[in-house]
């Protein structure tokens, strides 16, 4: 399901389909070094971290959606919604 969507990408919710690249990007040397704690160890992990994000859809916090470049046509990233006092 799209969330949003601009003229070059695609916010919507994971699909089992995205593991292989979510467990490629989490592999990337910049997400080692900036988000270590997003470094998945193989497919079965970046499985298991789809489902947990589509379990908290759609009141449970983190909110996780996944990016999709509309060129490309494939998954770039993800991005994390979060409460806090002003809103989310």
């Amino acid at each position: 399901m799209k969330i949003i969507e601009t003229k070059r990408l695609i916010i919507r919710e994971f699909v089992p389909a995205d593991y292989e690249l979510l467990f490629l990007y989490s592999q990337e040397d910049i997400v080692k070094k900036e988000l270590p704690d997003e470094v998945l160890e193989n497919n079965e992990k970046a499985m298991e971290e789809i489902k947990i994000f589509k379990g908290k859809y759609p009141h449970d916090y983190p909110l996780v959606y996944a990016i999709e470049s509309k060129e490309a046509c494939c998954l770039i990233g993800h991005i994390c919604l979060s409460p806090i006092a002003e809103g989310i």
